[in-house]
């Protein structure tokens, strides 16, 4: 029993499969009689997607490649176990920091002060076999500084890789020397913007330890003064055993000892940031500068004009379709009606589109000759 239902099955999938044979088979033929159609949308949608690659010009993009050094410390060289000598003391030199991270790196490069420097500055390079110089603001065609902030957004990209700290700085523009020489400035803003800031810094805390050198200087020599003067009023307190006398004189000697150290340790805080504030050496390790590519980045004109023909070619099957899933639904009656009705709306627009070029003819030539009156 259970075979023969087996077999009943395997028999009516087979004619559902032969039943939707025929559907398929119409659809296919609705697609030849169609082609035209197809062809045409197709033909038509190439044919703008490769006039429109024409028109779109080159871009090229240039790289560049840094990496963040260690900071001012690290450039000091045999003075770094000067500075952890002082540091046992707890005085944190705020213009030496002993670590740049490159996690600040991409921010600053975004930064207003950076993006008006680049965009501000001129650029000599060739353009179609003659120099020219321009800055950033004759590049986008823009007169107002946020616009051109705006459009320098569009034109470079800062990645970070956050394993090895290598910051990649690209810049994409229409002119391959152009786009490196904005790359590379970009360099040289950081670059200066670093040495500006260490700079500023270090002599910020030059001064404060300075300041605060002098003043412990004076409390280290009123220290010594009275215990000068406590030691020449007592000089035989040993001989009278005072209790009070000993431990005056051992406070008096712990004050100084205290004064004494913490001069010791603000004297080489102090020669520390003096060397900092007067090194010049670059925080900004450059692993590639920038050179003009030499070959274009986009637009790829090939993914271009294939993805528009697989589209194009996708709509044009699925809008054959669907006018005659739609076409089978309609009663023929319906479908006559429609049809006369399209072609009673074409003829509609003809007659509106005839008027309206004859009275355009006619207030042309009623135009005319007012002119010639006027002239008359």
């Amino acid at each position: 029993m259970s075979q023969i239902q087996t077999t009943e099955n395997r028999i009516s999938s087979n004619e559902l499969q032969f039943s939707s044979l025929p559907e398929v088979l119409d659809l296919l033929q609705s697609l030849v009689k169609k082609r035209k159609w197809i062809y045409f949308l197709v033909g038509v949608t190439v044919l703008t997607t490769v006039i429109f690659c024409l028109l779109l010009p080159n871009q090229y993009t240039a790289t560049a490649v840094i990496l963040p050094s260690g900071g001012t410390a690290d450039r000091l060289g045999g003075l770094k176990d000067f500075a952890s000598l002082a540091g046992e003391f707890s005085f944190a030199s705020a213009g030496l920091n002993l670590e740049n991270s490159s996690y600040l790196y991409p921010d600053i490069l975004r930064s207003r002060l950076i993006s008006e420097a680049v965009i501000s500055k001129v650029y000599h390079y060739p353009q179609g076999g003659k120099p020219k110089s321009q800055n950033l603001f004759g590049y986008f065609k823009v007169n107002k500084m946020d616009n051109a902030i705006r459009a320098l957004a569009q034109t470079r990209d800062f990645d970070l890789n956050r394993k090895t700290g290598i910051i990649t700085i690209s810049a994409t523009t229409t002119n391959r020397y152009l786009s490196a020489a904005i790359a590379n400035e970009y360099i040289d803003q950081l670059e200066k913007y670093n040495l500006d800031t260490k700079k500023s810094k270090a002599k910020e805390n030059e001064e404060f330890i300075f300041q605060r050198l002098e003043e412990v200087q004076e409390e280290l020599k009123q220290a010594e003064d009275n215990l000068e003067v406590f030691q020449l009023k007592n000089r035989n307190f040993n001989s009278a055993g005072s209790p009070e006398l000993a431990m005056e004189l051992a406070r008096s000697e712990r004050e100084v000892e205290i004064k004494s150290r913490v001069f010791l340790a603000l004297t080489q805080q102090y020669e520390l940031a003096r060397v900092g504030a007067k090194k010049d050496v670059p925080i900004v390790q450059v692993l590639d500068y920038a050179t003009p590519p030499e070959e274009k980045s986009a637009p790829n004109r090939k993914i271009l004009v294939l993805t528009s023909f697989l589209l194009s070619s996708f709509l044009g099957i699925a809008l054959v379709l669907s006018l005659e899933a739609a076409k089978a639904r309609i009663r023929p009656d319906e479908y006559r009606r429609a049809l006369h009705l399209g072609i009673e709306f074409k003829t509609d627009v003809i007659k509106v589109y005839r008027q309206i070029k004859r009275s355009l003819r006619w207030f042309t030539r009623i135009r005319i000759k007012r002119q010639g009156s006027e002239g008359g």
